[in-house]
């Protein structure tokens, strides 16, 4: 996408620049009543991302949102579409993927989700199951059965 730069300069840059446009984000209104409801019926939360974990903890922050774990794919030997992100999540969770939802919004959710063997929330995309809104997600939690 950026000829003449490699990966590593354009994380940089963004990392660099991302801040000072944070102020743009647009955070999901629902987004904190499901962090608030998913803790009510004791099923923990993570986030994981493919963007650099100093940003994600920025977007976060900004977002005010507390999950139990972020692991970014910095921290794992392959980003997504692998699944590798998703299988350390559960490990560091002590979960299996077979007890665990992911929601996402992009295909390399969905392609990661269904390598690892995870129930895939599509967030207005197809998936296992389509959601349109997250308040539609606590029920799904529940049946499917994810571990708390």
């Amino acid at each position: 996408f950026y000829p003449g730069h490699s990966p590593r300069e354009i994380a940089r840059l963004y990392g660099e620049y991302f801040p000072a446009f944070a102020h743009h984000l647009k955070i999901n209104p629902q987004a904190n009543d499901i962090f608030a409801k998913l803790r009510q019926l004791k099923i923990r939360i993570a986030i994981v991302t493919n963007t650099p974990r100093k940003i994600a903890e920025h977007m976060i922050f900004i977002a005010g949102l507390q999950p139990d774990l972020l692991v970014s794919a910095e921290e794992v030997a392959q980003g997504k579409p692998a699944p590798d992100i998703l299988i350390a999540a559960c490990a560091l969770l002590g979960t299996t993927t077979q007890d665990s939802v992911l929601i996402g919004d992009s295909e390399f959710d969905r392609q990661s989700a269904e390598t690892a063997e995870v129930f895939f929330v599509g967030f207005k995309m197809n998936g296992d199951v389509r959601i349109d809104t997250l308040a539609e997600l606590a029920e799904i939690c529940l049946a499917h059965k994810v571990s708390v």
